[in-house]
């Protein structure tokens, strides 16, 4: 990989998940799973989610990643204190940091719904209770800078360069934003997901039902919960709500509420903090 090369993959991360961003947009106002109440509250609710990823753009990409990684040249560049899989063939890098990130995606997940603090960051992302494209960009800046520094911790100890995490971030995106979707996607999607996270598996994840949130961590692939006993199967959930009890008032949707709901108290009465946050 050459320095001339990252601006291809810059374009490419970019213009896929704008693309797919505004695909899935027009799709859902066409052919919506579930209906909004009225166009103008499809339309709150997108531009709200959209202005808290404007924060994690401002704070984990521009604030955290360019401190981090200040110049592009760094993208190339290894750690000599890592386990040096640079020297690996070109394919059985990019397989491994795949497999590295997305289990770490799924390690820091896992822990999002277990550690106190990191829950307070985490619902912000599940206290959507309506799912739609934008959802996948309804996270805390915050829990995204964090998220930022272990990826980059994590390539540092592996020996790896950056830019490889930058073309796995464009099938990331892809993944989420699909998941997420307020769609009905075709029949054979749901068969992939012996291997992937499929949309109704992720949904599973997103059900209003406490118990739930425990289940299907995983990111691009289904595996990891299988591996370690946190997978749970559609027919397993009653397919109604989903999002969080108590956060569906109106001062946790806003932007400022969204912002500020890892400081608040919770929600009365209050959540079962050692179911979900167990």
């Amino acid at each position: 990989m050459t320095e001339q090369a990252l601006p291809v993959i810059r374009v490419l991360y970019e213009g896929t998940f704008l693309g797919l961003l505004v695909f899935l947009l027009l799709w859902e106002g066409g052919q919506a799973k579930v209906e909004f109440v009225t166009a103008r509250a499809r339309i709150t609710h997108v531009l709200r989610n959209l202005g808290l990823f404007a924060f994690v753009v401002l704070l984990a990409d521009y604030v955290i990643g360019q401190g981090l990684v200040p110049s592009s040249s760094l993208l190339l560049r290894t750690s000599p204190f890592g386990l040096a899989l640079y020297k690996s063939p070109l394919f059985l890098q990019v397989l491994l940091a795949f497999l590295a990130s997305d289990l770490l995606d799924y390690g820091l997940h896992r822990a999002s719904h277990r550690v106190g603090w990191l829950w307070r960051l985490h619902s912000v992302h599940h206290s959507d209770s309506h799912l739609d494209a934008t959802t996948a960009l309804r996270a805390h800046p915050v829990e995204v800078s964090l998220q930022i520094v272990c990826k980059v911790a994590l390539y540092a100890a592996l020996g790896l360069p950056l830019w490889i995490e930058g073309v796995r971030s464009i099938a990331h995106n892809a993944f989420g934003l699909f998941q997420h979707a307020n769609v009905h996607f075709p029949a054979w999607m749901e068969r992939l997901r012996p291997v992937f996270v499929t949309p109704a598996l992720h949904r599973v994840h997103h059900d209003v039902q406490p118990t739930l949130h425990d289940t299907n961590f995983g990111f691009i692939f289904s595996f990891w919960d299988r591996l370690f006993g946190t997978y749970s199967l559609p027919a397993q959930v009653s397919l109604g709500r989903v999002g969080l009890k108590g956060y569906e008032d109106e001062p946790w949707q806003t932007l400022s509420g969204m912002l500020l709901t890892p400081i608040r108290r919770f929600p009365d009465p209050p959540l079962d903090i050692g179911t979900l946050a167990r």
